[in-house]
C-alpha cells in the first residue's frame, strides 16, 4: 500500500514547499507524505512503527550524514497531515490513490467488473 501510495505522491508533484528560511528539514516531503497519508488511512501510531520496522528512510541524504537515520514519530505524522498537505491536494490525492487501487488486476480477477446492484425490501416482512 505504501508504494502505491509513493507513486501516486511521485505522479501529483511535490505535497508542500520547503520553507526557504529556518533550520534546513529533515525529511524530505516526497518519502513523508506517502507515510503520513499511510498513517491517516490506518492510524498513525501503525505507520510510524511501521516506518521502523521496514526502516523507512524518510529523510534527506544530508540530514541523515548530519543526526543519523531517523524515523518519523506519530505526531510528526498527523502534523504533516494536518498543516503541511493542503486539503486540495489530499483530496486529488486520495481520489487518484482510490482509481489505482480499483484499478489493480488482483482486485478485478478476485471481485471482477464493477457491479451495481438494487436492493429492494419490498418482499420483506418488518416488525414495525
Amino acid at each position: 500500500m505504501l508504494e502505491i501510495i509513493r507513486k501516486t505522491v511521485e505522479r501529483l508533484g511535490m505535497p508542500w514547499q520547503p520553507a526557504e528560511r529556518g533550520r534546513k528539514p529533515m525529511y524530505d516531503p516526497k518519502k513523508l507524505a506517502p507515510l503520513a497519508i499511510l498513517g491517516l488511512i490506518y492510524g498513525y501510531r501503525k505507520a510510524a512503527r511501521f516506518a521502523r520496522t521496514i526502516k523507512y528512510d524518510a529523510m534527506f541524504p544530508e540530514a541523515r550524514y548530519r543526526y543519523g537515520l531517523r524515523f518519523p514519530s506519530k505526531s510528526l505524522l498527523h502534523y504533516v497531515v494536518q498543516e503541511k498537505i493542503s486539503e486540495n491536494y489530499l483530496n486529488i490525492l486520495l481520489e487518484s490513490l482510490w482509481r489505482e487501487i480499483r484499478d489493480l488486476a488482483i482486485v478485478r480477477f478476485i471481485f471482477g467488473d464493477p457491479v451495481e446492484f438494487v436492493i429492494d425490501g419490498t418482499g420483506l416482512s418488518s416488525r414495525w
